[in-house]
C-alpha cells in the first residue's frame, strides 16, 4: 500500500485505546503504557510524531482476564486476537476495531482491524541469563510459527532478491520449510514455552514477547503503581518509576534520534477505515484493482 489518511487512522488508533482505558476501568484491570508509547507520552504528550502504532503492557492476571472477556465486551465493534483465542498468526494479544479492515503483510494473509498491541508482563525469579535462553527460545518457535504462515510466491522472492530486501528474500526461501499443516503445531508450541514464564515470584518483571531482548527485563519496583501522563488527549498510565524504565530501554530518551531514524517500522498491505472486511472480500477488492 503506497499512501493512507495517517491522521484518519490515528483518530481511529486513538478511538481503540479509549475503549481499551474504558475496559481495563470498568472491569479494574492494570496496564502500563509501553516502549514507544510509554516515550510518547513522557516527551510528546502523545504519539511520537513519526510513529503510528500503541503498545501497552499488562501484568499476567490482567493480560488473561482481557483476553478472556473478549466474548462479553460491553463495547461494541470492538474483539480481542492472541495466540490463546485465534489461529491466525498473532503470539500477544491485540484489541482492534471491527469496523476497519487491516491487512498487514502481503505474505501473512489474513485480516482484523486498526489495533493496539498488548503485551504480557510476568514476575520472574530467573536470572537475566536464564532468562535470555528462555527469551530465544520463545522467538525462535515464533519465527517457526510465522514462517508456517507466510505464502510467498517464486515471483516474490525474485523480487525480493532484486530489490535486496534479504530479510523477506530469506523469509520466502525459509518458508517452504515451514507448511502450512504445521501452525497449529507451533502456535501450541509457542503457549507451552510462554508458560515457562509464568507463575513465578521475584524482583524482576519480564515481557517474553517484546522486541528489546535483554531489555525486556525489568527491575519490578519500576512498575509497583504507574503514573497518569496526557496522550493526545486522554489520559494514560506509565509505569511508577517510568524515568529508570526509559532510561534502560532507550538510554537518554529526552533526546531525539537522527532525522533517518524517525520513521515508522509498521506495515499495511491493504487498509479500509470505514468498513470492517473478511480476507474474500479484499482479495476480491484488490483481484479488480489489478484488472
Amino acid at each position: 500500500m503506497e499512501s493512507f489518511d495517517i491522521e484518519k487512522y490515528k483518530v481511529i488508533l486513538l478511538e481503540v485505546f479509549k475503549a481499551f482505558i474504558t475496559i481495563c476501568n470498568q472491569y479494574d484491570l492494570h496496564y502500563y503504557c509501553a516502549g514507544g508509547t510509554a516515550l510518547g507520552a513522557v516527551r510528546h504528550h502523545g504519539f511520537i510524531p513519526w510513529d503510528d502504532d500503541i503498545d501497552v503492557l499488562m501484568p499476567r492476571n490482567d493480560y488473561n482476564r482481557l483476553i478472556a472477556l473478549n466474548c462479553e465486551l460491553s463495547i461494541k465493534n470492538y474483539s480481542i486476537i492472541s495466540a490463546k483465542n485465534t489461529k491466525k498468526f498473532a503470539t500477544f494479544a491485540k484489541l482492534y476495531n471491527k469496523d476497519t479492515t487491516l491487512w498487514e503483510f502481503k505474505e501473512i494473509p489474513f485480516v482484523y482491524g486498526v489495533y493496539i498491541d498488548i503485551f504480557p508482563l510476568d514476575e520472574c525469579s530467573d536470572d537475566l541469563d536464564l532468562f535470555y535462553h528462555k527469551y530465544k527460545k520463545l522467538r525462535n518457535i515464533q519465527r517457526f510459527y510465522q514462517l508456517s504462515q507466510m505464502r510467498f510466491s517464486i515471483r516474490d522472492i525474485v523480487y525480493y532478491y532484486k530489490v535486496k530486501n534479504m530479510n523477506f528474500f530469506y523469509k520466502g526461501l525459509l518458508s517452504f520449510l515451514f507448511p502450512r499443516f504445521l501452525s497449529n503445531h507451533f502456535r501450541l508450541q509457542f503457549l507451552k514455552v510462554e508458560e515457562s514464564f509464568m507463575n513465578q515470584k521475584g524482583d524482576h518483571v519480564v515481557c517474553s514477547c517484546g522486541e528489546y531482548f535483554k531489555k525486556e527485563y525489568f527491575e519490578k519496583r519500576w512498575f509497583e503503581g504507574w503514573e497518569e501522563l496526557p496522550f493526545e488527549g486522554l489520559i494514560v498510565r506509565v509505569p511508577k518509576m517510568y524515568d529508570a524504565y526509559l532510561t534502560f530501554v532507550f538510554g537518554d530518551y529526552m533526546k531525539l534520534p537522527p532525522k533517518e531514524k524517525q520513521v515508522s517500522h509498521h506495515y499495511h498491505y491493504f487498509l479500509d477505515l470505514d468498513k470492517g472486511m473478511d480476507i474474500k472480500e479484499v482479495k476480491a477488492i484488490l483481484s479488480k484493482d489489478r484488472e
